[in-house]
């Protein structure tokens, strides 16, 4: 069934009655008239609905019209109606504010969200509760110090009430914290107005007050999500701010007497958020926006993502994706991403080649969020030509190419929702493919996982068994050289066989044995078993090479001229 909404711009109150006490004896003149709908068909007429005060309490009056009371009474959340009047009874009581109507606005909305743990603007809508700390913020910031002591003194008072729920006690809690942030508040927007300016808000021309609303927004909007403890996102309030912000003090940031927008908002969220320490992603963004706003909306969106999938937070999110092939191949992204030259490393190569081919479509319409896609069939072309160019980086490159395909269209092609910068502010964005391009995806994401475990096969099994074959072949040659007549018997052809053997026993049998010794010993270490055990075979290739050498001179075993000298003779003699 549906339900009661007050709305609260209309409200009409006795107010002077309403702050005193009911009288020991006759009628209390104490009246509240609330206009209110059907949540089934909010943008109806009001149904302006009378409510008589009994002792601490209200009750429907029978002076409405018959056909009011059976509206009002076929609606099940009566209860709570009744209770948001108990409810803001007790905070007028007593309260001179209560005289003024935008005071009693505020104590209606407050005990509506208390009573029902709904928050709704002054037309019934509902909104979000950030919005409503927003608002509460404000008031609560902005009003005297008499006005903030006596509405404190009011919620004290109602916590200690019986008839209120645990419910609505914890939400009145929360109403009561956060007129703690009030001087937090205040502290956070020195950072970017003149207080004394915005305390003649009034008399300030219209644009100036545009400029300073601007900002103060951004403000609340940062102090509640920490007062709520939500996470710090990039908005259209803070491209909004930023306008203002350089508007307001072009002068001083020429010159350089006042610090950049990014650079306040770092020290304004430094001193608030104390211990909890900067957002790093926030921070990202907000430095990433002033770059990204002035370029065309397909490149925006391109750059946003390529700069989304290296920061910090991507890194992540990338490391996820392939944890159990990243432990395996001792290839961590954040390693991946600083091997060579380029920016983002192996990371950054495979993810140009992507956003080469993403497509993207900007929508016209006003807050219309992007379309984006990706042309598989030439990603794929590109992607294996990469990948084959290489010959002991390749899996660098399969690695990185699948931990980029995982994170932006999951393990099946399906396409993951992507964080973008797209009509000026950063919004969460879904994949526009097709099925036969789900299905090319799931194809080329299956491909790359094939290519991984070719390499891993070749890493593991081929590699020590050619290792093998090369030490095997290396001992062959040295006992041959050292056991058949044809070559111990001839000087040169056993030194030179005997040599070239030694060495490619050294190469075979040190690269073998470091193939398995050096991810024992240092494990944090060995990356690319390729180049490991290549180099440490150069160094027992080196080794095998020279013991031979040596233990050859040493046993006399060398051709002239190191043997016996024989000197050249004529008929006559030597």
């Amino acid at each position: 069934m549906s339900d009661l909404i007050i709305r609260f711009d209309g409200i009409r109150a006795t107010t002077r009655a309403c702050i005193e006490a009911p009288p020991a004896s006759g009628v209390d003149p104490c009246q509240v008239t609330l206009p209110m709908v059907d949540d089934a068909d909010p943008s109806a007429a009001a149904h302006h609905v009378r409510f008589d005060r009994q002792g601490d309490q209200y009750i429907l009056s029978p002076a409405n019209p018959g056909d009011t009371l059976t509206w009002v009474a076929s609606h099940p959340n009566l209860p709570e109606i009744l209770q948001t009047l108990r409810i803001t009874q007790s905070l007028l009581r007593g309260n001179e504010l209560g005289v003024y109507p935008s005071a009693t606005q505020i104590f209606f909305y407050v005990a509506n969200y208390i009573a029902t743990g709904e928050a709704r603007n002054s037309r019934g809508e509902l909104i979000g509760h950030a919005a409503m700390a927003n608002g509460l913020l404000e008031t609560f910031t902005d009003s005297g110090d008499r006005t903030l002591t006596d509405f404190v003194g009011r919620l004290s008072f109602l916590r200690g009430q019986d008839w209120l729920s645990a419910e609505a006690r914890e939400r009145l809690r929360g109403v009561v914290d956060l007129m703690d942030f009030g001087p937090r508040y205040r502290a956070f927007r020195r950072h970017f107005i003149n207080e004394d300016e915005y305390a003649r808000f009034d008399s300030l021309p219209r644009e100036r007050q545009e400029q300073l609303q601007a900002i103060t927004n951004f403000c609340r909007e940062m102090v509640v999500a920490h007062a709520l403890e939500r996470p710090v996102r990039f908005s259209r309030a803070f491209l909004a701010a930023n306008a203002a912000y350089q508007t307001l003090y072009a002068a001083e940031l020429s010159d350089g007497t006042r610090l950049d927008f990014c650079t306040s908002v770092e020290d304004a969220l430094r001193e608030l958020r104390g211990d909890r320490g900067l957002p790093p992603a926030f921070m990202e963004e907000c430095h990433q926006a002033l770059r990204l706003i002035d370029m065309p909306p397909a490149e925006a969106v391109r750059e946003s993502l390529r700069a989304s999938l290296l920061s910090a937070s991507g890194t992540r999110r990338l490391q996820e994706s392939i944890a159990e092939e990243s432990e395996d191949a001792n290839m961590t992204v954040e390693w991946l991403a600083r091997q060579g030259d380029e920016e983002g490393g192996r990371i950054g190569q495979v993810a140009d080649i992507l956003l080469r081919h993403l497509q993207v479509r900007v929508s016209e319409e006003e807050g219309g969020a992007p379309e984006i896609s990706l042309d598989v069939t030439s990603a794929a072309v590109e992607l294996n030509l990469l990948i084959d160019a290489q010959s002991v980086r390749r899996r660098e490159y399969i690695l990185a190419a699948l931990a980029l395909l995982r994170t932006l269209f999951g393990t099946e092609g399906e396409g993951l929702e992507q964080r973008v910068f797209a009509g000026g502010e950063y919004r969460e964005v879904s994949w526009t493919l097709t099925a036969s391009r789900r299905g090319e995806l799931a194809g080329l994401i299956r491909s790359v996982e094939g290519r991984l475990g070719g390499s891993e096969a070749g890493t593991d099994v081929w590699l020590p068994i050619l290792e093998g074959t090369v030490c095997a072949l290396g001992v062959a040659g040295v006992v041959l050289s050292e056991t058949l007549p044809q070559i111990r018997d001839d000087a040169d052809l056993r030194l030179g066989l005997g040599t070239a053997s030694s060495g490619l026993t050294g190469l075979g049998c040190a690269s073998l044995g470091g193939h398995f010794l050096w991810p024992a010993v240092a494990p944090d270490a060995v990356h690319n078993s390729y180049l490991w055990d290549g180099l440490t075979g150069l160094g027992g290739s080196l080794v095998g090479a020279g013991l031979y050498l040596l233990i050859s001179f040493l046993a006399g075993g060398q051709t002239a001229p190191l043997g016996s000298p024989r000197f050249p003779v004529d008929e006559y003699g030597p």
